[in-house]
């Protein structure tokens, strides 16, 4: 006999959605390079592109928000 889960049935086929991972983690050794790296130069868009290589410019935009509060 076909037991049934209790509950209502997901009419899309599944019920859970893939994880995006979209924040990426980064320790305190690398933000202290990108920090250090930022005031030796005083070029944010050299810095970036040293430390992540060459992104996009939306990209590069997200990335320069994110160091500034790192410091």
């Amino acid at each position: 006999m076909f037991l049934r889960r209790p509950g209502r049935t997901s009419i899309k086929g599944s019920a859970r959605k893939e994880k995006k991972h979209k924040y990426t983690q980064y320790d305190y050794n690398k933000k202290l390079a990108v920090i250090n790296s930022y005031q030796e130069t005083g070029d944010m868009r050299a810095t970036l592109t040293k430390v992540f290589g060459d992104i996009s410019t939306l990209h590069h935009e997200s990335k320069r928000k994110l160091v500034h509060r790192w410091e």
